[in-house]
């Protein structure tokens, strides 16, 4: 992954991760499976650089979908 495409790939993984911060929180109004969800998400996001090390465009990169609220 070049450099511009880590840039572009981070830069909208931080702000979905940013968006869902509140579903780890304590007192977030989620069941623990919702909030299990939210979490294997959340972790999906994270793992996108590595998932997609070899992608040459952001077209090739899938982003995961967020549970339902």
């Amino acid at each position: 992954m070049n450099e511009e495409l880590l840039f572009a790939v981070r830069t909208t993984r931080d702000w979905r991760l940013s968006n869902s911060d509140f579903t780890q929180m304590a007192d977030a109004p989620f069941t623990e499976q919702k909030k299990a969800e939210w979490a294997t998400y959340r972790q999906a996001l994270r793992d996108l650089t590595k998932t997609y090390s070899e992608a040459t465009s952001l077209e090739e990169v899938i982003f995961p979908t967020a549970p339902e609220a």
